[in-house]
């Protein structure tokens, strides 16, 4: 939360997955994504999962996003959404 307002959140669920990471475009390019990103995949790695993934719309700036933080395209999902990966290394 920034100035009263919901500046980002994610969600990830214990079984591997990130479902949710957004952030608002008043607060994009400051780091919100990226703290929350790596946050929901540390929590992630110390369930012990050795691979997580997500979906997202192809073409993105959220695909992008991914890629850049080093998630691998693994296919497609129900509803076209892209699939990525992320191996803990």
């Amino acid at each position: 939360e920034t100035e009263g307002k919901v500046a980002a959140f994610a969600s990830g669920y214990r079984t591997g997955s990130i479902w949710a990471l957004f952030v608002h475009p008043d607060y994009q390019r400051r780091g919100y994504g990226k703290a929350l990103h790596d946050t929901v995949v540390t929590w992630l790695w110390s369930l012990g999962h050795q691979r997580i993934w997500l979906s997202t719309a192809p073409g993105t700036r959220a695909e992008h996003f991914y890629v850049t933080q080093g998630w691998r395209h693994c296919g497609t999902v129900l509803g076209g959404d892209i699939r990525l990966e992320l191996d803990n290394a």
